[in-house]
């Protein structure tokens, strides 16, 4: 048999696997065969069988010298087994397996570190997995043996591990076949191994107990408790994976314990039925059942865990463990039964969890328990297993059983805590976020609870309230107005009663918790200000103001209530920006400076000594008025550009800096005071001074360095250091850290549960931000890369030892928030953000100090550092170093970009280099992952030689120091340096770093080879192509790494601290991988043997089990298919992907979305051809179920845009399968959703009702969430929008679609009605987004379908059958529940249906053309709108749907140029129309002036715009996509002299236009009343440029309408006929002069209409002469200069790639040139004439793709040569001659560009022909009879017209016959030169005539017979004596040949129009010639003489008879 391919690969050849890189080659071997297994066919395995499974046994026991069987041969080998035995036969697998267990059992006595032993163990139980009820004989020996190895301690690790995995495998496949001792022995055995030391051990003898209960069932609940508290015992000494093991296995035996019981449960009762349904047959008999189990609840198994989680010895790694089994128990259950247990759920973890007494110690304890609550409650159950049904369902629970039930109204009722009311606040604000709005039904009864809880007592529970209010109001935006104006009303009544002595004490709380709940809202005005009105802005802040004012008058806890309610108001309220807060800038400035002013030196002296309640209220107020002025620089930064305002908040800051350092106690007490001076507050007093300093440090960061004196800098330096390094600065006794230190209690700082840390900042600067090539948009760190989401937020919680939350920073309720997606702030503490806050300040500030500032300033951090005071509090000395480090790292980060002098000096380099030394030797990872960074940036900045003796004390240290966090933070330093150096410099000490980090590599300890693999990945990176000849050695020390049993995770003997990682070696080793893929590139295919082996060993590491290395393995195969596809199994890889998506585990499906937009943007027809539908529909089921995995639409838009054209029909389905599973979550829950479904006839028409909507409720399950539901939309508007951008007639056109055969279903234009329908469906969703959406597809399918043909109807429109349904999807947009942007939209697409043509008749429009003009009725009343079944809109919303509707009324008026029957439509509203216009245009050249005064003046006042000066910036951007569609539609009424648009400029009323029709009484030579203003604005709309989101084309649209439009407003009708002022036509003609210098093609043609109203107007008499004025020369000049630029431009074309019509462009300048000249003298209109034909003839000159346009051109040809004039004739003639040589030279021009054209080809050279053969002929035929020509000339050009004549292309050809017809008829006319032409035509048009084989022989002969027609009578015989010989040519002996009768029949027709001549013509003719033609004409004649002689003859014989 012939070898094949796969031949070879199993191919046996022992030898070459016992040379010296046996293993590699054996290793690869197994690959093969795994492969060849798979495609080779059963006969051909079977043919090898025997030789194959002998070998791999000798693999398998290492015999004949065969390699050791390492991880990935073992691996490779035990599948080879599987897949062996699966594809052939299982005869031998019995001889198999005793084989393996003899060599097991025989080598038990060896005791080695390499066992073989190991390979025979794994593979023995992946045959039992397989294949163990086959072999169940074999299972009990197995057991036993593995069990004795297990028990024999004395092994290594991995042999024990192995030896129980293979007991693992065998009990999931023969459990039965495990004697019943055995399984005793199992169970004692491995309870004592979950004690184990060995992680590896632990979690296998867990699997181990849970495997037996599973397939056993040998526990009792009683034993399943046991295994349960034997997991949590070991819990807290565990690693992380092991840790998450145990609580898999915990959460897994309890799952498995519940569902047994509620099954159970219901087999008892079903028995319960059978038995009770036979009593009544005794004959039948009973079967004996074994008594049910147990009944277990969920409340009993959720209490199980909760009792170990609130037991107080439980450390913080047991209470991890404890959530982790909760994820798992939950995730086990499912979301069917989470959801429908969501009550009991929630109440567990918000009462027996976050109300537990346990649970509320401190209150980093109670913030530590809400995180772990929420990652359950809201990562978990929320996002991922709750529904829209269920997510409502659990709001409503929420509400009912917590919200509401505060405060406890009748006796005996208790409200639920208030950490409870937190935490039911937090989840009901992320649910509402999910939702995205809220059913009718939920705002009812979410509003008043949470307005109610904002008067909690306590400060907690009201900033949750806020935030929750805040989130309600932001996703149902209706209610914010609403609210805002009863909690303002509240709170002034509120205010009021503090005042009132005696009153009741919760009136503070009250007033404070409905202030920040009104703060909160304020927040939202900038980003929904189409629902609110900010008048009642004002008159909260002169409340604030005054109360303010007063507050001096009452005791100070009154006053301190007063001012933080003041200054609460005032920081939301400068929040709204520049507008609001500029008028009220100076109350605002004075307020700022009396809080914070300046303390005198007494002041300061007495203030420590000052009453605690006094110090307080001193620090209270001013910490208030900083977060005023804090939220002032960050939203009004503008307004600091004033000297004024930055030196007033400059003193106001320094007077801040000078008050606190009057407090000598830092803000930090020994003991804590026994009480709060505030009582509202509750916090100390040292507590009160932290937060002054945290948010005067935030100022200082937000003001910046500009207007702080150097002086204060240099205090403000020496203060942040004191905060963030200062050995004394520590909250707490520092005589307990003491004793901390000496007892050695302390480990590390990240373990602290006192929420402070000892100081530390929570600036986490070892993240990583980099992109490797994944769309994921989250920075996150890489180790949270490879872990579950919700894991990770989990596991976290182990090294966050500061915990923030809202409550501590109520500012961020106005500042964290973000427009896409909002989340719960969790701001810092207090003491931590005043740390977090002097580092900003450091790191801002000392980058513009001087070299000697910052000196000093590293001198003393670095002396703080080294303090011996802090080595009595290891703790403060861990954060301090962790603090410099930080700082130290930031600062060299930035330093390059902000440093004046640069940051320290080279002295100090020494100095912090050895600090950085010190951090890398510490045990502290990220201390020293710090370290390594700042380490490496500043070996960046060393020279050559320093650089070199660094990377040499490094190596030193490496070689002797052999403790492995040394040996980790060095190689992390050799990596960050050459990072941070670069290829370039450091490419000398590349070689010595990769030996040393491939030299660590090798080392056993998993710490040392981890950091050195991840730096040397690192290095390689940095690298590049650089580290090409390290590549086949870095490969072979991988292959040899992953063969090694030292770097095995299972083989490790204890746990190893490494922060938050598992250190996986193997996921590293892929990242290298990763790396030399991206140095080979495409040398990847080259190397044979370097690729096999590459992606042998990452394929192989894909296989793991191991998420993180998966990951990493496939990221790297990802890449490999950019280089090397064709070596790949990309099949495989696709469906692996694929099966990736449906995974649970988050990081599996983040790869898998990696993975397949490569191959999408790559090959998206293998994508398809594989993934299909299925692929799409699980993209699509991903997205809906996990939203949080990013990149899911960037695939599926990629794959739509690609694939769409060829079949759209396929997406179409798919987005309506997402769209028919509609989401009826609240549809189901609210019984009005089916009551106001739309019951009328265009409903109907789309088939939807509210029965069938009931009657076919889908599951629950199957519902698409509605972000689901909008992408699908998003993609229906791409598929139309790409297909529209395409052109592709067949998908609008079915008739043209099957006349040319394309399949009609797989067209667009069939799915017209589903696109409808979900339209439709859309239109009628709960979510504002959705509708939105559906009214975009709905315009989509009216734009695109607008004139495609009904296929059925001849005649008619496909859309006419749609007008019903397209009605009832536009009606809901009119709705109650509307919103104003559905409302703007559902305006567009009425006029986008009115104005498409599908019906034309107004009367049956129907309700869409009802609906435009009702709100164009509307518009016409000056209150707020009120459009369809809602409410009255607010100011804003009525200005912006104002400008809608008659924006949408001027696209109308605009198309009605081209459909005429708009015209009937608009007719009936044009005064309305003109008026609205009008207006709307005076608002916006208002509010673009920035014209205060203007807009509250009454002469010009508009009814569309808001008075308020707050509003203007809010409604300028209304007018930004709607201004020039008014302007332009204002143009065509200008230009139609419509007499409804006098009034409106005029400013006269619309009652007033009524009577007066429009009529002005004023004189013509005004211009009318608005014309100033409208020039002005048209005048800065041009000047104006492009905003960053607009498009340049755009812009030139825009310029070309304002320019036609200025050009109208010109004309003396509007602009009067005085003259224009000299610096109006300056600025106008400067501006003008500029575009036609360098404006866009585009708007030439306007600024030449331009051009030309400004010349009209300087025009004073049309009867008296003139010379040129100053204005005339303007105008002049700016159209010379469009002429000079159309003549020299080679190219000229828009922005969209089209050429401009230069033709046209320079007709009308020329035109405009002579209406600029045409009164003045004759020498000038001369000299504009000869430089006006000039460039005409630089025009066909040209060569370029522009020249084809010149035919446009050439009427204006006639311009030039018949230049009118008002002179006499006698001035005329006295220019003849200047005239002459003008136009000669232009026919010379021309002679000489045909002349050149000789021999030449190609379009360019056609066109230029044409055009200078027209334009000689267009001149030698209308120029004037004066005008003389050189003889030769026109000689020479009618020798090349005759050439032409003959040219072999036609198009030139064609264009001579057109030249010489204009010469036959100006010579017909009298012309002489013409005549001239003709004569010396004749002979080549004899020459032409004479061509037979032409095409055009017709057109040639009339020619010749034409010149008959232009000679004088006389010359006639002459002519003909010419002409005859030619047509005698024709003449044939054949008569019957066309060519012959078309020669007789000219022949004739000359002799009976000239019979004397012909006759005179013939007699002179050669005598051969003349006998030719007779005989032609009398054989052609002959045949009629006789049948007239034959007639006759026939007659006389008739009459003889």
């Amino acid at each position: 048999m012939s070898l094949t391919a796969t031949d070879e690969d199993v191919l046996i050849d022992e030898a070459r696997f016992r040379g010296d890189n046996g293993d590699i080659d054996l290793f690869q071997w197994l690959r093969q065969l795994d492969a060849a297994l798979d495609k080779q066919s059963k006969l051909e395995i079977r043919q090898r069988f025997d030789g194959v499974e002998r070998l791999l046994v000798k693999i398998a026991i290492c015999s004949d010298g065969l390699p050791f069987p390492s991880r990935p041969i073992r691996h490779a080998l035990s599948r080879c087994f599987v897949k062996l035995y699966n594809r052939t036969e299982s005869r031998t697998l019995y001889d198999t397996l005793q084989t393996l267990l003899k060599s097991t059992a025989e080598a038990t006595t060896k005791s080695v570190d390499r066992d073989l032993r190991v390979c025979t163990l794994y593979c023995m139980g992946e045959l039992m997995l397989g294949f163990g009820s086959q072999v169940m004989s074999v299972t009990a020996d197995l057991v036993a043996i593995a069990l004795k190895l297990f028990k024999t301690t004395a092994l290594p690790i991995l042999l024990r591990y192995h030896a129980a995995l293979s007991i693992s495998k065998s009990i999931s496949s023969a459990a039965k076949a495990i004697p019943e001792n055995t399984v005793k022995d199992l169970l004692k055995t491995f309870r004592q191994g979950v004690g184990d030391k060995a992680p590896a051990i632990q979690r296998i003898s867990a699997d181990i107990l849970a495997g037996v209960h599973k397939h056993l069932n040998q526990l009792t609940t009683q034993e399943v408790d046991s295994v349960v508290q034997l997991c949590v015992r070991h819990v807290d000494s565990a690693d992380h994976a092991t840790r998450r093991h145990f609580a898999e296995v915990m959460g897994t035996l309890l799952a498995t314990s519940l569902t047994a019981s509620v099954t159970s449960k219901d087999l008892s009762v079903k028995s319960e039925r059978k038995a009770s349904g036979a009593e009544d047959r005794d004959d039948i008999p009973t079967e004996t059942t074994k008594p049910p189990a147990p009944t277990i609840s969920l409340q009993s198994v959720l209490s199980h865990l909760a009792a170990v989680f609130n037991k107080p010895s439980a450390t913080h790694r047991t209470r991890v463990g404890i959530v982790q089994s909760y994820a798992t128990l939950l995730n086990v259950l499912g979301s069917v039964y989470v959801e429908a247990n969501y009550s009991a759920i929630a109440k567990h973890f918000l009462i027996d969890i976050i109300g537990h007494s346990r649970n509320r110690v401190s209150q980093h304890e109670i913030l530590r328990v809400r995180k772990f609550v929420s990652a359950i409650l809201r990562d978990l159950v929320g996002v991922r297993m709750l529904s829209e049904q269920g997510q409502i369902a659990a709001i409503q629970d929420l509400i009912a059983n917590y919200l509401r039930k505060w405060p406890a109204l009748m006796p005996g009722q208790s409200s639920p805590s208030h950490l409870t009311l937190v935490a039911a606040l937090k989840e009901v604000s992320e649910l509402l976020q999910q939702l995205g709005n809220a059913p009718q039904f939920l705002q009812s009864a979410l509003v008043g609870p949470i307005v109610r809880l904002l008067e909690h007592p306590d400060h907690s529970v009201r900033v949750a309230a806020a935030y929750c209010l805040q989130q309600f109001c932001w996703v149902v935006p209706r209610r914010l107005q609403q609210t805002v104006e009863e909690l303002a009303t509240q709170l002034t009544k509120e205010v009021g009663a503090l005042l009132v002595p005696g009153s009741d004490r919760d009136a503070q709380p009250k007033a404070l918790g409905q202030a920040t709940g009104l703060a909160a809202l304020f927040a939202l005005f900038p980003y929904r200000h189409l629902y609110v009105s900010y008048d009642v802005c004002s008159s909260i802040l002169d409340m604030a103001i005054q109360l303010l004012k007063r507050a001096g008058e009452h005791d100070l806890t009154l006053a301190a209530i007063e001012a933080e309610i003041s200054w609460t108001l005032i920081s939301a309220l400068v929040t709204l920006g520049r507008h609001f807060v500029q008028p009220h800038l100076s109350q605002l400035l004075t307020l700022w400076r009396n809080t914070l002013s300046r303390t005198s030196t007494k002041e300061a002296e007495d203030l420590p000594s000052r009453f605690s309640t006094e110090l307080a209220f001193l620090l209270h107020v001013r910490h208030c008025a900083l977060g005023a002025l804090l939220q002032f620089l960050t939203h009004n930064s503008g307004l600091l550009t004033t000297l004024d305002v930055s030196r007033r908040i400059g003193a106001s800051l320094s007077s801040a800096l000078s008050f606190a350092n009057s407090l000598i106690s830092d803000g930090y007490d020994e003991e804590p005071e026994p009480k709060t001076p505030l009582p509202h507050i509750k916090a100390t007093t040292s507590e009160l001074e932290v937060m002054f300093k945290r948010r005067m440090f935030q100022c200082f960061v937000s003001f910046g360095t500009s207007r702080i004196s150097e002086g204060s800098q240099n205090i403000l330096l020496d203060s942040v250091v004191k905060v963030f390094s200062g050995p004394d600065i520590f909250r707490g006794s520092s005589v307990q850290a003491a004793i901390a230190a000496s007892a050695g209690s302390f480990t590390t700082v990240w373990e602290c549960n006192d929420g402070y840390a000892y100081g530390l900042s929570t600036r986490d600067w070892v993240m990583e931000v980099e992109d490797q090539g994944s769309y994921t948009n989250q920075a996150e760190q890489k180790i949270g890369r490879s872990q579950d989401a919700v894991e990770w937020a989990i596991i976290r919680q182990l090294e966050q030892p500061v915990l923030g939350s809202c409550e501590y920073e109520p500012l961020c309720l106005l500042t964290n928030f973000s427009v896409d997606q909002r989340s719960w702030p969790e701001p810092p503490p207090p003491a931590t953000g005043m740390v977090n806050a002097a580092i900003d300040v450091f790191t801002v500030f000392l980058a513009h100090q001087s070299t000697n500032t910052c000196d000093r300033t590293w001198n003393v951090l670095l002396n703080n550092v080294r303090s011996n005071r802090l080595d009595r509090n290891p703790g403060r000395k861990a954060a301090v170093t962790m603090n410099t480090i930080g700082v130290l790292l930031d600062v060299l980060r930035w330093a390059d970009r902000e440093s004046r002098d640069g940051f320290v000096s080279l002295a100090l380099y020494p100095s912090l280099m050895d600090f950085l030394k010190g951090g890398l030797s510490h045990s502290d990872q990220k201390l020293r992952q710090a370290s390594s960074d700042a380490y490496g940036l500043m070996a960046g900045r060393l020279d050559t030689v320093s650089l070199t003796s660094q990377v040499k004390t490094l190596v030193d240290q490496v070689l002797s120091n052999r403790d492995p966090s040394s040996r980790a933070g060095c190689a992390m330093a050799l990596g960050s340096l050459y990072t941070s150096v670069g290829g370039l410099a450091a490419g000398p000490l590349l070689k010595t770093i990769v030996n040393v980090l491939m030299s660590l590599g090798n080392d056993p300890h998993a710490l040392v080879h981890y950091y050195a693999l991840e730096s040397l990945s690192n290095v390689i990176d940095a690298a590049s192509l650089s580290y090409e000849p390290h590549i086949r050695s870095t490969l072979g020390m991988l292959a040899k790494l992953y063969m090694s049993d030292s770097h095995e995770p299972e083989g490790r003997r204890s746990p190893i601290s490494a922060g938050l990682s598992d250190l996986p070696a193997y996921a590293v080793i892929c990242e290298i991988a990763d790396s030399m893929v991206a140095v080979l590139g495409p040398e990847l295919r080259d190397s044979t043997r370097l690729r096999t082996l590459l992606l042998a060993l990452v394929q192989e590491l894909s296989a793991e089990t191991d998420e993180a290395v998966v990951v990493e393995a496939m990221r790297c195969l990802q890449h490999c298919l950019m280089f090397a596809r064709d070596f790949m199994d990309v099949p495989t890889i696709v469906l692996r992907l694929r099966r990736y998506l449906s995974s649970p585990r988050t990081p599996l499906k983040s790869s898998a979305v990696n993975g397949l937009y490569l191959l999408v943007q790559k090959d998206v027809l293998l994508v398809s051809k594989y993934g299909g539908d299925q692929l799409a529909q699980a993209l699509f089921a991903m997205l809906d179920a996990d939203a949080s995995v990013d990149g899911v639409r960037a695939i599926l838009s990629s794959w739509l845009s690609q694939t769409v054209a060829t079949n759209p029909s396929a997406w179409i389905s798919l987005c309506q399968k997402i769209m028919s599973q509609a989401n009826n979550s609240q549809q189901a829950l609210k019984p009005e959703a089916f009551t106001n479904a739309p019951q009328d006839d265009e409903s109907e028409s789309l088939q939807v009702s509210g029965e069938a909507s009931s009657e076919k409720a889908p599951n629950p399950r199957a519902i698409g969430r509605w972000r689901t539901q909008l992408f699908a939309l998003q993609c229906l508007h791409d598929v139309c929008k790409t297909l529209s951008a395409a052109g592709l007639r067949e998908q609008v056109d079915l008739r043209f679609a099957k006349m040319h055969g394309f399949d009609a279903s797989n067209l667009l234009a069939s799915k017209v009605p589903e696109l409808i329908r979900m339209a439709f469906t859309a239109s009628t969703a709960y979510v504002t987004e959705i509708r939105l959406a559906g009214l975009v597809v709905l315009r989509d399918v009216v734009e695109i379908f607008a004139d495609a043909p009904d296929p059925h109807v001849e005649g008619s429109l496909l859309l006419e059958q749609y007008q019903a349904p397209i009605a009832a999807a536009l009606t809901p947009a009119f709705s109650a529940d509307s919103t104003p942007e559905l409302l703007a939209s559902a305006v567009e697409v009425c006029a986008s249906f009115i104005g498409s043509g599908v019906v034309e008749d107004g009367s049956k429009m129907g309700r869409i053309l009802k609906l435009l003009t009702t709100a164009l009725e509307q518009c016409a009343g000056a209150t707020n709108l009120t459009l369809g079944e809602g409410g009255q809109l607010g100011p804003n919303a009525s200005v912006m749907l104002r400008i809608s509707v008659i924006s949408a009324w001027a696209k109308l008026a605009i198309s009605s140029g081209q459909r005429t029957y708009l015209e009937g439509i608009i007719r009936p509203h044009r005064r309305l129309l003109s008026s609205l216009w009008v207006e709307s245009m005076v608002d916006y050249a208002r509010l673009k002036a920035h014209s205060e005064v203007t807009a509250d003046s009454e002469e010009l006042a508009g009814t569309i715009i808001s008075s308020s000066i707050l509003e203007k910036d809010v409604t300028l951007q209304y007018y930004a996509d709607a201004w020039w569609y008014i302007l332009a539609a204002l143009s065509l009424l200008m230009q139609q002299n419509d007499q409804d648009l006098a009034a409106p400029l005029n400013r006269a009323t619309r009652k007033e236009a009524g009577h007066t029709n429009g009529v002005r009484h004023h004189s013509d030579a005004d211009p009318c009343l608005l014309y100033p203003v409208f020039l002005g604005l048209a005048y800065q709309i041009l000047l104006e440029d492009a905003p960053a989101s607009d498009s340049t084309k755009r812009l030139s649209e825009q310029r070309a309408v304002a320019l036609q439009f200025l050009s109208e407003l010109l004309r003396s009708e509007f602009s009067g006929k005085q003259p224009m002022q000299p610096v109006t036509f300056g600025e106008l003609s400067a501006m003008l002069y500029r575009f036609a210098l360098g404006g866009p093609p585009g708007i030439l043609e306007g600024v030449l209409r331009v051009a030309n109203a400004l010349a009209n107007r300087s025009t004073t008499s049309l009867d008296v002469a003139w010379d040129l004025s100053d204005h005339a020369i303007h105008c002049m000049r700016i159209v010379l200069c469009i002429v000079h630029r159309l003549s020299s431009s080679r190219e000229l074309s828009n922005q969209d790639g089209n050429l401009v019509d230069t033709g046209s462009l320079y007709g009308l300048a020329v035109d405009t040139l002579r209406r600029i000249t045409e009164h003045c003298d004759l020498e000038v209109r001369e000299d504009v004439r000869v430089i006006a034909l000039s460039t005409f003839i630089d025009l066909l000159r040209d060569e370029s793709p522009a020249n084809s346009s010149v035919a446009s051109a050439l009427p204006a040809l006639k311009t030039l040569i018949l230049w009118p004039s008002t002179r006499a004739e006698a001035d005329i003639l006295n220019q003849t001659r200047r005239s002459n040589q003008a136009v000669h030279g232009l026919l010379s021009a021309c002679v000489v560009n045909i002349e050149a054209m000789s021999g030449r080809q190609g379009p360019e050279v056609t066109k230029k022909l044409q055009n200078n053969l027209l334009a000689a002929a267009i001149t030698l035929s209308i120029a004037p009879a004066r005008t003389t020509f050189s003889y030769p000339l026109v000689e020479q050009y009618s020798s090349l017209l005759t050439q032409r004549l003959v040219d072999t292309d036609t198009h030139i050809s064609h264009a001579a016959i057109q030249c010489a017809n204009i010469l036959m008829s100006a010579a017909q006319s009298g012309t002489a030169v013409s005549r001239v032409c003709c004569r010396l035509m004749l002979p080549g048009l004899a020459l032409c005539a004479l061509d037979l084989g032409c095409n055009n022989l017709e057109e040639r002969q009339r020619l010749l017979n034409a010149v008959l027609s232009v000679i004088e009578p006389d010359q006639i015989t002459r002519i003909l004596c010419i002409i005859l010989p030619v047509y005698v040519l024709y003449l044939h002996c054949d008569t019957t040949v066309k060519i012959h009768e078309f020669g007789v029949t000219q022949i004739l027709n000359l002799a009976s129009t000239h019979p004397r001549a012909f006759k005179d013509a013939t007699a002179l003719l050669r005598p051969s010639t003349r006998a030719r033609m007779e005989a032609a004409l009398r054989q052609a004649v002959a045949p009629a003489i006789a049948t007239v002689s034959h007639q006759a003859k026939r007659q006389i014989a008739l009459r003889q008879f």
